[in-house]
């Protein structure tokens, strides 16, 4: 009786599969957008309860933020002069968010995610603007750990910060 021999093309069968699948989420892996390590023993401190609240809380006040702009509904969606609006951070935050651009060379793609997922962090802390401490927080999902300054800067960049209307610019570029 001859061995029958499994389709090789088809890659969800034989020994391709394993190769198939880490080809596939290596491919996509670039793709990821944000990354966190946890650390489970951390866990303990949350209660599904509250980080609900926290979480239903926040979203209410984009829901009010955004009530004026009929197409945006949480942070993720705004863009352009919008998010420049709501999400600009603090002039330390400002600092912190340029020098983080310029040594990591975030892209404009980058700069605006980093501006919207703190936007999110100010208002899950119930914070009314973006602040350093939520820079920071949000480009740690972005960065390599270890790699953010806990205190700010003395240089150029830090009083280039204090003007804004810089980055406007490249909001303003998105259609």
């Amino acid at each position: 009786m001859q061995s029958i021999k499994q389709d090789h093309a088809d890659p969800l069968h034989g020994s391709l599969t394993l190769r198939w699948i880490k080809a596939l989420a290596t491919s996509l892996r670039p793709n990821a957008d944000m990354e966190q390590k946890i650390d489970p023993t951390g866990l303990d401190a949350y209660k599904p309860a509250e980080v609900a609240l926290r979480i239903a809380a926040a979203r209410r006040r984009q829901a009010e933020r955004y009530a004026e702009v009929p197409q945006y509904m949480v942070n993720a969606d705004a863009e352009g002069t919008v998010l420049q609006k709501y999400a600009t951070p603090n002039a330390e935050g400002q600092a912190l968010l340029l020098e983080i651009a310029e040594r990591f060379g975030l892209t404009a793609r980058g700069y605006h995610r980093v501006m919207r997922v703190a936007r999110t962090i100010a208002d899950l802390a119930d914070s009314a603007g973006v602040e350093r401490a939520h820079i920071a927080e949000a480009a740690s999902f972005r960065l390599p750990t270890g790699q953010i300054r806990s205190q700010p800067r003395n240089s150029r960049k830090a009083a280039a910060a204090a003007q804004p209307e810089k980055m406007a610019m490249a909001n303003d570029s998105r259609p």
